[in-house]
């Protein structure tokens, strides 16, 4: 049954709510242990043809989001301030002493540049460039190949 009533000016409709009917029920297909407290800002990031998670002891994880199986995990030896960043082969994150690290496919650090400030958001790449935010408010752009300085912005 219907009922009309006014609140503060506005006139109100409420209406009963249709009881479900085939009501599906859902299970996890599979499920992975981040190594450490993440938090936010460090949100999975779906790339490629992987599932990638950071957490903000320095733990990076590449996931087949097939099967739930680990691609690789590695600890990159610097805590982290934001989540990962992908382009489907390679991960960018930001360490919490204002560093941006690289890794490759295989999980390897390609490279690492100190930037003086941290970065506060999860890194962005596509197109062989990095972009990142910091606390300074400046957007970075890096060469993904090489880390080399490409813009800045404040």
């Amino acid at each position: 049954m219907a009922a009309l009533r006014e609140s503060r000016r506005r006139l109100l409709l409420s209406l009963p709510l249709a009881a479900l009917s085939n009501a599906a029920s859902a299970a996890p297909a599979w499920s992975i242990a981040a190594a450490g407290r993440a938090g936010v800002g460090f949100q999975p990031r779906f790339a490629g043809a992987s599932l990638w998670t950071a957490s903000a002891d320095g733990t990076v994880i590449r996931v087949d989001p097939r099967d739930g199986s680990t691609v690789w995990r590695r600890d990159v030896g610097t805590r982290l301030s934001a989540g990962v960043g992908s382009d489907g082969t390679r991960a960018v994150v930001a360490g919490r002493d204002g560093s941006v690290l690289l890794l490759d496919a295989d999980g390897r650090t390609r490279w690492t540049v100190p930037l003086g400030a941290e970065v506060i958001t999860p890194p962005a790449i596509a197109q062989d460039v990095v972009v990142v935010r910091t606390g300074d408010n400046r957007l970075i752009a890096l060469d993904a190949d090489d880390g080399r300085r490409l813009w800045t912005f404040q």
